[in-house]
């Protein structure tokens, strides 16, 4: 499949591709061979009825795919993302905005994009279309000054045959996503009913909420110290 950068890759994404490449078939026979431990979850999807049903999820444990990193770009990777001037002053500490902070590694750059390869049936299928995109959306993150924030609370039965509705500068009232389903279901806010089948289903109606999006400034060593 034709990858979607148009220019030709510099080192570094040249290493990450050929590695990624290489780590997803290596993936994939270990999965065939049942040698591979899955950490297996699950996300909701809207089905062709607007409702939300559970599909299960997978991803490789850390520690499983460190041990199967025996290619020789591997260590090279690793280098290359330490010494990259966008990338390199992101690794070792922790990254994001005043809210959230997580600790960056330069594996969880190279976990991402492998992770990124999961196709709609949930196997491991290298393709540079998704690896293209996937490194866009990291060097955005890496590039950027601020971080979009996104807090929301559910309204559940809330209708409406305009949705978004916008209620504030940065305030709407809309019809909520997959991942934002599945993350109030996670954290107890929906209660997934349990239909004719035996997979999970939260009703469209369900999922409507506020939505509030800000940009915080991107936080890099810890957290900020407050103003007084």
């Amino acid at each position: 499949m034709k990858a979607l950068s148009t220019d030709a890759p510099n080192e570094l994404e040249a290493l990450l591709l050929r590695l990624v490449r290489d780590a997803v078939a290596r993936f994939s026979a270990g999965l065939r061979a049942s040698t591979i431990e899955l950490d297996r979850g699950y996300r909701f999807e809207r089905g062709p009825d607007e409702h939300f049903r559970a599909r299960p999820t997978r991803k490789l444990i850390p520690a499983t795919m460190a041990a199967l990193f025996s290619s020789p770009d591997y260590e090279r990777c690793i280098s290359s993302l330490k010494a990259d001037p966008v990338v390199g002053p992101h690794l070792g500490q922790l990254v994001g905005c005043r809210e959230t902070l997580v600790r960056l590694e330069p594996d969880n750059v190279i976990l991402t994009l492998i992770d990124a390869m999961v196709n709609d049936e949930g196997d491991y299928v290298f393709t540079e279309e998704r690896f293209w995109k996937k490194w866009r959306e990291l060097t955005a993150f890496f590039k950027a000054s601020e971080i979009a924030h996104t807090s929301i609370a559910p309204l559940p039965h809330l209708t409406s045959s305009s949705f978004p509705v916008r209620v504030g500068r940065n305030l709407t009232i809309d019809a909520l996503t997959a991942d934002e389903v599945t993350r109030c279901q996670q954290i107890g806010l929906f209660r997934a009913a349990f239909h004719r089948t035996s997979f999970p289903v939260i009703h469209k109606d369900f999922a409507v909420g506020v939505r509030r999006i800000t940009l915080s400034p991107k936080v890099m060593g810890g957290w900020p110290a407050r103003s007084t």
